[in-house]
């Protein structure tokens, strides 16, 4: 996170547009319960902070808050490719792209 409060300090005072987004979950074969821990603690710090002109929720828009896993229509194997159980299927990365608000694309100041 001190990455991001340098990284968001620094282009602010060179008057740069910073959006950012979290991470999505990295399914049952990447990392443990401490990986997801730390992955939630950072999308919380980036989705709070105030250091970012924009904040990209990707994982809001895959999320199922039931379960707290990626929704099961988006996981890979249910669109008849194998995936990597990393990234969503074609119909979450659509679902992704539909979350971005493109108002914070135009950062004039």
């Amino acid at each position: 996170m001190a990455f991001h409060t340098d990284n968001g300090t620094f282009m602010r005072a060179n008057d740069l547009g910073h959006i950012a987004q979290g991470l999505l979950g990295f399914g049952p074969f990447y990392g443990g319960t401490q990986t997801d821990a730390y992955r939630k603690q950072l999308n919380e710090f980036i989705r709070t902070s105030g250091i970012f002109d924009g904040v990209i929720d990707f994982e809001a828009a895959v999320l199922d808050p039931a379960t707290g896993a990626m929704m099961e229509v988006f996981t890979p194997n249910s669109d008849g490719g194998p995936g990597d159980w990393l990234h969503p299927n074609r119909i979450g990365l659509q679902a992704m792209g539909a979350a971005i608000d493109l108002s914070l694309l135009n950062l004039d100041k």
